[in-house]
């Protein structure tokens, strides 16, 4: 029987992964987790496969060689997300470009067959909106989240230049990578949850600057179903490898602030249009950071918006998944309905300084 790994199985993506394989596969021998933070499970399901716990550091090579002997299947969920103004370079680096690179010599002296990169929708984002995009049709020349998708798209390009080699045993190293559009659900930390805590602090009060963008997000279960359609569509074909999927859902394409509005309304977040022109809100924002760009010499400070951040949510963007649903069977397993009511419930526990309801 197979064993996995899940690398980042701590995070939001890597829980989500492990439930499902825990519901949807039934010959899984172990599921081995690796992660900074120890594996609590967080979400609930019937733990019907033993899971292994290592807890590590993703560069450490005595550790990566330990975790991945005896495995069949990594999926690699692990990364550092950081983009903002100042990013931490290094870090981004080490996790995302080094950190991968070391897993992949790992699971190649190891011979694991199989390796599923987590990567990132931000691999094929640039500065101009995006009309049913897909894999072969949007790449562009430079890459608008900066030095965070610049490290995810090496690590992707490592994942992938892989596909084929020999093991020592003789048998195809195979490999894949799954592209995420923006996640929302239990255990998100980031996008709406942020949201929110911003409402809280400005007096319940949102301002949605998005003008005419529209954006896809993707509930987080859809994805780690993605991850098993993907491993099970790899033993099912053993010439499957060497290419990137883009992963979405049904999820509603509206702007980010139209999107999160009926999580605002479960806190009593007012949303209110802006008045104010993109352009000035380019300008402004553009000069505050001229500003703390001459400071950071002195001091890095940050700022909550950055141009990026601007651009993005002014874009209208929307995605074609045709190939995934092709080659790995995938087809969304949540409704956006049911995804609604299971992110809402999370959002809704979550405790913020300013409170929700009062």
């Amino acid at each position: 029987m197979t064993k996995i790994l899940v690398t980042g199985g701590s995070g939001c993506v890597g829980q989500h992964t492990i439930k499902h394989f825990q519901e949807y596969v039934n010959d899984i021998k172990e599921i081995r987790v690796l992660d900074l933070q120890k594996f609590e499970q967080k979400l609930e399901y019937e733990n019907k496969i033993p899971v292994v716990c290592f807890t590590g550091n993703i560069t450490d090579v005595a550790l990566l060689d330990k975790v991945t002997r005896d495995v069949q299947c990594v999926i690699h969920t692990a990364a550092y997300v950081d983009v903002r103004l100042f990013p931490d370079k290094e870090k981004l680096d080490i996790v995302n470009r080094q950190g991968t690179k070391l897993l992949l010599e790992a699971c190649y002296q190891n011979k694991v067959e199989m390796f599923i990169h987590c990567s990132t929708i931000d691999v094929m984002q640039g500065y101009h909106d995006i009309v049913n995009g897909n894999e072969a049709n949007t790449k562009p020349d430079r890459l608008l989240f900066g030095e965070y998708a610049r490290t995810k798209q090496a690590g992707e390009r490592a994942v992938l230049s892989m596909n084929n080699k020999l093991l020592p045993n003789g048998i195809a190293f195979r490999t894949i990578s799954l592209r995420p559009i923006v996640i929302y659900g239990e255990l998100d930390q980031h996008f709406i949850p942020q949201a929110i805590e911003a409402g809280l602090q400005n007096k319940k009060i949102m301002i949605d600057f998005c003008g005419n963008g529209a954006c896809c997000l993707v509930y987080v279960g859809n994805i780690a179903w993605a991850f098993v359609c993907a491993f099970k569509a790899m033993r099912s074909d053993k010439t499957l490898g060497g290419e990137a999927f883009l992963i979405k859902d049904n999820s509603p394409n509206k702007s980010m602030m139209q999107f999160c509005k009926p999580y605002f309304d479960s806190f009593n977040i007012s949303l209110y249009r802006s008045f104010v022109p993109y352009w000035i809100l380019y300008v402004l924002i553009s000069f505050i950071h001229i500003l703390l760009f001459l400071m950071s010499p002195l001091k890095k400070v940050q700022f909550p918006v950055t141009t990026a951040t601007l651009i993005y949510t002014n874009l209208a963007l929307s995605f074609d998944d045709s190939k995934a649903r092709k080659m790995l069977q995938y087809k969304p397993l949540y409704t956006p309905v049911e995804s609604y009511k299971c992110s809402l419930k999370y959002y809704n526990s979550l405790s913020f300084d300013n409170k929700k309801k009062h």
